[in-house]
């Protein structure tokens, strides 16, 4: 089902949550809003399920205008942070909640219920009760019981919070298989940018109710519409350049940058942690001190002291060839395609 959001706006005591909120879906498409606490994504989610009426704009699924419909009347899945399952039925039970209140026949519930169960990996499990379920598998059991009515559109507002990151991550991919399995529209609220960026066909970032860009996940990254965006997708390094007054002018190996220092323009730039590069090179035409080492596994962070410009500067190099030791002086550059320059 194709989903449309046209110029959403919700107050709530006179304050904007949400404004001229608009986005469009194609069937099978895996979209994530993105943003910080209280930019607007759980009332997005909630006008789109029926809980909140909007203050201005349309809600259509498959072109049909469906703000006046009732949640049930939506025929739309959703799996809350808390799951919100019954703790006095069972697996199985609760998974067969949305259809017995449908008055399905118990043969068709019982085909309908096995079936989900099996896709999440549930199956042998119909007669636990909630409490004797791991929080992974309560969250399966969450997910089966938002599917078995047979949904034109799944939405899953922050289904993994509760969980370790270990479990996170496994259960993420879950997700994304059964969703590509089905061939459902699906909406995904989260502040994690790692899980959106791994799961997501497309990422809504928000801000302050408002969409700041839309785009694919390596777009968004590699190509960030503003400082916000850039922040939010990753670490940065952001350095305000100011001509007149800062020492912040040349970046070494990053070709047209100098055009702001020229023309005696301000300007935020952004350097990917990633694209600082690191060498023992005396002759290098910028250098920095290693005030502190933090060891990630995969990669080490090393922070900066750059006496030049009164900033720290943060660089992340592969473990493998991280070798550098804490006070160690360094030459720096940088890779262009990890580098935007945004004017004030």
């Amino acid at each position: 089902m194709k989903l449309e959001l046209k110029g959403i706006t919700k107050k709530f005591s006179g304050k904007t949550v949400l404004k001229k909120f608009s986005i469009s879906m194609e069937k099978a498409e895996l979209c994530c809003l993105l943003g910080p606490s209280g930019c607007g994504k759980s009332t997005a989610l909630k006008i789109i399920a029926g809980f909140l009426k909007q203050d201005e704009g349309e809600v259509c699924l498959n072109r049909q205008e469906i703000s006046l419909l009732t949640p049930q009347e939506r025929n739309v899945g959703l799996v809350f942070q808390n799951y919100a399952l019954f703790p006095h039925l069972n697996v199985f039970d609760n998974v067969a909640y949305g259809l017995k209140r449908r008055k399905w026949r118990k043969k068709q519930i019982l085909q309908q219920v096995e079936e989900m169960l099996d896709l999440v990996q549930l199956d042998g499990f119909e007669r636990r009760y909630i409490h004797e379920l791991s929080g992974g598998q309560q969250q399966r059991v969450a997910l089966a019981r938002s599917l078995v009515t047979s949904p034109d559109l799944l939405l899953l507002d922050e289904p993994l919070s509760n969980l370790d990151a270990r479990l996170r991550m496994q259960m993420r991919n879950e997700i994304v298989r059964i969703q590509r399995k089905l061939g459902l529209t699906t909406i995904y609220v989260t502040h994690d940018q790692e899980e959106a960026m791994s799961i997501a066909d497309r990422v809504v970032v928000m801000n302050n109710g408002m969409i700041e860009q839309i785009g694919s996940p390596r777009d968004i990254y590699k190509e960030p519409s503003s400082p916000f965006v850039a922040g939010f997708i990753g670490r940065i390094n952001l350095l305000k350049i100011d001509p007149e007054r800062d020492r912040i002018s040349v970046l070494p190996g990053i070709p047209g940058q100098n055009r702001h220092s020229a023309r005696g323009e301000k300007a935020t730039c952004i350097i990917r942690p990633e694209a600082v590069e690191l060498s023992s090179d005396p002759n290098s035409s910028l250098h920095g001190i290693i005030k502190e080492i933090t060891f990630l596994g995969s990669v080490v962070h090393y922070h900066l002291e750059i006496p030049d410009w009164d900033q720290d500067l943060l660089a992340e190099v592969p473990a493998l060839k991280a070798g550098y030791r804490l006070g160690q002086k360094l030459g720096i550059g940088f890779i262009p395609e990890g580098v935007r320059f945004f004017e004030q």
